[in-house]
C-alpha cells in the first residue's frame, strides 16, 4: 500500500511539475520570447510531458494545436481560458497593451488604448502600470476637455510601457514576472535641455481644480 501511494505521490508531482514547465513555455510564445517554432520543438521533445499525455488534459489540449496554422496564438489564448489561467491572461494582456501603445501614433488611439485597458480597473490590483495606466487615463481625459496641455505625457507613458515589456522579457518564469510586475517602476526625469519641448505645464487653474471640474462634470 505505501508503495503504491508513493507511486502515486510521485506521478502527481511530476504532473503538477510539467503543467508549471508548460504554462511557462506558453507564456514565453505568448510575450514573443521564443518564437512558435521553438515552442513547437520544446512540446513535442519533452519526454515526461508527453508520457502523461493521457493523464494531462492542459497537455493534451495543447499538443493538439496546429502550430502551422494562423490561428495558433487565439487557440493557445483559448486554452489559457478554459484551464482558468486568468494571472497568466492577465499579464499576456498588460503585455499586447503596452506593445500597441509604444507602436502607437497619436494621441486618441493611445488615449483608446488606455481606456481599454482600464475598462475593469480593480482598485485593488498589486501591478504598478496597471495604476499607471489608470491615471494616465483621468489625464489624457484632462487634455481632450482641454484642462491640460498634452506635454510630456505621451513620453512618459511610453516609457513605463518600454519598461513593462523589457521587464517581461528579462525573467525567465511566470512567477518573477509576476511579482516584479508589483514592483514601482523606474520614474521618469525630464532632461533639462528637454524640458521646453516635454513641458507639463498646467493651465490657469490647478491641478486639483482640474481634476474636480473633469470629474464633476463626468
Amino acid at each position: 500500500m505505501r508503495k503504491k501511494n508513493a507511486q502515486y505521490t510521485m506521478k502527481f508531482v511530476l504532473n503538477i511539475k510539467q503543467v508549471l514547465a508548460l504554462k511557462d513555455k506558453v507564456f514565453k510564445v505568448l510575450t514573443e520570447q521564443i518564437s512558435v517554432t521553438e515552442f513547437e520543438e520544446w512540446l513535442y521533445n519533452s519526454e515526461e510531458l508527453l508520457s502523461q499525455i493521457e493523464s494531462n488534459t492542459f497537455a493534451f489540449d495543447a499538443i493538439s494545436i496546429n502550430y502551422k496554422s494562423n490561428e495558433w496564438n487565439s487557440k493557445l489564448n483559448t486554452l489559457l481560458k478554459e484551464y482558468q489561467c486568468d494571472e497568466l491572461l492577465e499579464i499576456i494582456t498588460i503585455r499586447k497593451a503596452c506593445v500597441a501603445i509604444l507602436i502607437s501614433e497619436t494621441f486618441e488611439d493611445t488615449y483608446e488604448l488606455l481606456k481599454i485597458s482600464t475598462r475593469n480597473f480593480d482598485y485593488d490590483t498589486e501591478y504598478t502600470i496597471l495604476c499607471e495606466f489608470y491615471s494616465f487615463r483621468n489625464y489624457f481625459g484632462l487634455v481632450e476637455e482641454g484642462f491640460w496641455k498634452i506635454g510630456v505625457l505621451e513620453v512618459e507613458l511610453k516609457l513605463y510601457a518600454k519598461q513593462i515589456v523589457e521587464l517581461i522579457n528579462e525573467y525567465q518564469n511566470f512567477e518573477r514576472v509576476k511579482e516584479a510586475l508589483k514592483l514601482d517602476l523606474k520614474p521618469y526625469k525630464i532632461e533639462k535641455n528637454n524640458a521646453a519641448e516635454l513641458d507639463k505645464t498646467h493651465l490657469k487653474t490647478t491641478l486639483k481644480q482640474k481634476l474636480f471640474a473633469f470629474f464633476k462634470k463626468s
